[in-house]
């Protein structure tokens, strides 16, 4: 996953991270997200498919490498869509709190963290481009 999805993350900064997270499964068509509830965690889908909902539209799909509430975790808001397991699903997840709380002690672990949060959010930009 660190090659994946962290490949510009330090060692110590990627050992802080997984030290954090929580590993989960999840079965086919389990709701991760709901559109317009507030969420604690940060996701990151390590093997599977979801679908991204909004407005009871399926906007996009992310899978293995992917970050999930991410918008909400930058923006401070609620999810403006919702989340559903595709296939079963494996995912680590983050409480916000003590992301945020690492973020705040170390600001070199900050950046790097929202250099992957870009890279994400460009890559999702592309496929999207590329799917209209």
């Amino acid at each position: 996953i660190k090659d994946l999805v962290f490949p510009t993350m330090s060692e110590i900064h990627f050992k802080n991270l997984i030290e954090i997270s929580e590993w989960k499964d999840f079965n086919k068509n389990e709701q991760l997200v709901e559109e317009g509830i507030r969420i604690n965690e940060l996701i990151l889908i390590n093997e599977g498919q979801v679908s991204i909902k909004a407005k009871n539209n399926i906007i996009g799909h992310v899978s293995d490498g992917g970050f999930v509430g991410e918008m909400s975790f930058l923006t401070r808001s609620k999810p403006t869509a919702s989340v559903t397991t595709v296939t079963p699903t494996t995912v680590i997840s983050w409480n916000k709190l003590k992301l945020e709380k690492l973020m705040e002690k170390d600001p070199m672990f900050k950046n790097e963290l929202f250099n992957v949060f870009s890279s994400d959010l460009i890559k999702k930009l592309i496929e999207k481009n590329e799917h209209n």
